[in-house]
């Protein structure tokens, strides 16, 4: 039960694998198509981390945005540990994009980013993806994120089993409930439920997981593809008072 993102993972032939997070490729799909249908922008910068992360999701992008007839005007890079991006803002100005798609795998610097963003008078739209919007994101950006468009994989509080499990969370750490908290409580749920309907042979368990199907959890409804994908959908939102508010619902296809 994994949480890795990277869409190759359940793409190797590993029977034994099953996402229980959405892949960057759903997400970096949705991205575009609610820059195209939503935003009705067709010129995209992409800056991103040198590093598995940020050049998947930027790869990512970048075909969805030619499948859609969209073009990527320019892709800068940053390397780990970087404290100013302005360079690669003001190319990404030059080069004529309307709108910004950032993958930048360090929380102190997509903060930094959403700065200085700010400081050169947000020259084009920006949409983030899942992991330049966690809490601790936010919390580092404080002014600067606010009003920022971006897609998240998950987005607490949309069906009565989240609000249930962000009530209980609370009350239990007194605080709100992160990602990866999130999707370990689902994983295991069904792991357990998979096992109390096939027994201990792992061939019948692994097909119990395959036959969960419109299973509600705290991070979204999964159901399981034949190569182990969980989640199919993510949700556009913007950031008001510091937390993400929901804009759109969108299910991209199993």
């Amino acid at each position: 039960m994994i949480g890795g993102t990277n869409p190759s993972l359940t793409a190797l032939g590993n029977p034994w694998l099953f996402r229980c997070r959405v892949s960057d490729a759903i997400v970096a799909a949705a991205m575009v198509k609610y820059i195209k249908e939503d935003m009705k922008l067709t010129k995209i910068g992409i800056l991103y981390s040198a590093e598995a992360f940020g050049t998947g999701g930027a790869d990512a992008v970048a075909q969805f945005a030619k499948d859609a007839g969209l073009t990527i005007v320019t892709r800068e890079t940053s390397t780990l540990g970087a404290k100013d991006f302005t360079a690669q803002l003001l190319k990404i100005k030059n080069a004529g994009a309307e709108i910004l798609v950032t993958y930048v795998v360090s929380h102190d610097e997509q903060a930094v980013v959403n700065r200085q963003y700010r400081q050169l008078g947000s020259p084009y739209k920006y949409l983030a993806p899942s992991g330049d919007l966690m809490r601790d994101i936010l919390d580092l950006s404080r002014d600067s994120a606010e009003g920022l468009v971006g897609v998240l994989e998950t987005l607490p509080g949309q069906s009565p089993v989240s609000i249930k499990y962000v009530e209980a969370y609370q009350k239990e750490y007194a605080v709100d409930p992160d990602l990866l908290g999130a999707w370990t409580y689902d994983a295991l749920k069904i792991l357990a439920a998979a096992i109390q309907k096939a027994g201990e042979d792992r061939a019948k368990i692994r097909e119990a997981i395959l036959a969960t199907q419109g299973y509600v959890g705290a991070t979204g409804t999964f159901s399981f593809s034949k190569t182990g994908e969980g989640l199919h959908g993510a949700y556009a939102v913007v950031i008001e008072h510091g937390r993400p508010k929901l804009l759109k619902a969108m299910m991209i296809g199993q």
